[in-house]
């Protein structure tokens, strides 16, 4: 299914609709990302995967929103606060490696892909609990 859009030139171009399976491409490139090794562009990646989803789920760009933005929007789909913390702690080791160059330890890395995992599937099953929509 495609929908039809203008960008700023007057141009039309088709958009897939990413909704029915922004969960199946998110867990795909968890997956991969799982065996790798922490390099900053696997961070990025990990990032990405996140904003990936929840602009497919929304049909709202993410990319464009700061941490602390995103953190906001995603608060009332992630009920449980540990969760939440979880999240927030990994998206700002995230930047920490983008931005600041921080190194952080090997042993930081699956802990990193499992929250992004738990906080994707937290919207998924309050999307399906009949939550609000994600924002």
């Amino acid at each position: 299914m495609y929908r039809r859009c203008r960008n700023g030139k007057g141009q039309t171009k088709n958009d897939p609709i990413l909704r029915a399976d922004a969960l199946d491409t998110a867990m795909k490139g968890l997956d991969a990302l799982s065996g790798s090794t922490p390099t900053p562009e696997n961070y990025q990646k990990l990032y990405d995967i996140l904003r990936t989803y929840m602009t497919g789920r929304s049909g709202k760009n993410y990319f464009n929103d700061t941490t602390g933005d995103l953190l906001i929007r995603l608060s009332p789909q992630i009920p449980d606060q540990d969760e939440r913390t979880s999240l927030a702690a990994t998206l700002r080791l995230c930047d920490a490696v983008k931005f600041a160059k921080f190194q952080p330890p090997v042993s930081e890395w699956p802990g990193s892909v499992d929250s992004i995992r738990l906080s994707i599937l937290a919207v998924e099953s309050r999307l399906k609990q009949g939550g609000s929509h994600v924002v």
